[in-house]
């Protein structure tokens, strides 16, 4: 395809035609090197093997695969394919372009079941795009050290189980009582499944934060009492009549002296704006009859 969402992975399956027919001899196959080089905006350089290791799907079927998902960016993104021995060479110029769009909508939260908190993950899948009749869901776990400086994308991440509690729900759930306080945990999601025009997704998320800062009493008991203007004890309320007088006459001398700084500086202001134009007033009078005694 020409055109990706962010997260997606680009499969791409390389193989050489004789009359429009597959070869799939290996005594031919054995002298050609299969490449695909990212030429923008990342450089990188792969070589493909048919021997059904890595990212090739099955041995010596002639078909050469490779699947790129971590170099591609936003926007475009350029390739060169090519199939060369020492007597010809075949390039193939491809672009796609990635859109960033959210294929899933995640929420994270945490509840209490049989009286122990339990940390929460839902995951729905964008419907606008995909077609929901045919999703696959699955997702790791990734548990990262708060005092290490080890990146995120250098941990293995453990499977856990996803469960769409109603099948006639779009939503897959994942909960945890065992969260250590002293890690980090990030959940990545990964979906199968195809767009409302039928091309097949295979889909990874960004590692999604599943750790939520704990709060004290963040929901109260109906019990808890609440003061109301009905119940509000009046003797607990102290007020200080003096002081309130006492800010209320600081108050308005404050405005009586702005009110007098603000007068005196519109007046000498004032005075020196005339006295400035009375002064240039005079010099272009002194100036026109000078000039006219030289026209003169």
């Amino acid at each position: 395809p020409n055109n990706l969402f962010l997260g997606e992975q680009l499969n791409i399956g390389l193989f050489v035609s004789d009359n429009n027919n597959k070869i799939t001899d290996d005594n031919f196959l054995q002298f050609i090197s299969m490449s695909a080089q990212q030429i923008t905006p990342n450089k990188k350089r792969w070589f493909l093997h048919d021997n059904g290791l890595r990212d090739d799907q099955q041995a010596h079927d002639g078909l050469f695969n490779l699947k790129i998902k971590n170099t591609l960016q936003l926007g475009k993104n350029e390739f060169i394919f090519q199939a060369s021995t020492e007597t010809f060479q075949r390039d193939i110029n491809y672009s796609v372009n990635i859109y960033d769009v959210d294929l899933i909508h995640t929420h994270t939260a945490q509840i209490e079941k049989n009286g122990s908190p339990y940390h929460q993950i839902i995951i729905s899948p964008n419907i606008e795009f995909i077609n929901p009749s045919q999703i696959k869901m699955t997702a790791s776990l990734i548990a990262q050290d708060l005092s290490s400086d080890q990146e995120l994308n250098e941990y293995e991440g453990q499977d856990i189980p996803l469960k769409q509690l109603n099948k006639q729900v779009l939503e897959w759930t994942y909960e945890s009582n065992t969260i250590d306080p002293d890690k980090e945990y990030f959940v990545i999601v990964s979906m199968q499944s195809k767009t409302r025009t039928g091309r097949k997704i295979n889909f990874t998320s960004k590692p999604i934060a599943l750790n939520l800062p704990q709060f004290d009493n963040l929901v109260l008991d109906s019990n808890t009492l609440v003061d109301t203007p009905d119940n509000i004890d009046s003797d607990n309320i102290a007020i200080d009549e003096e002081n309130i007088e006492e800010n209320n006459t600081s108050t308005d001398k404050s405005w009586l002296m702005t009110i007098i700084i603000t007068l005196v500086a519109n007046l000498i202001f004032g005075g020196g704006g005339w006295f400035a134009y009375r002064k240039w007033k005079n010099g272009r009078k002194m100036m026109y009859d000078e000039l006219t005694g030289e026209l003169e």
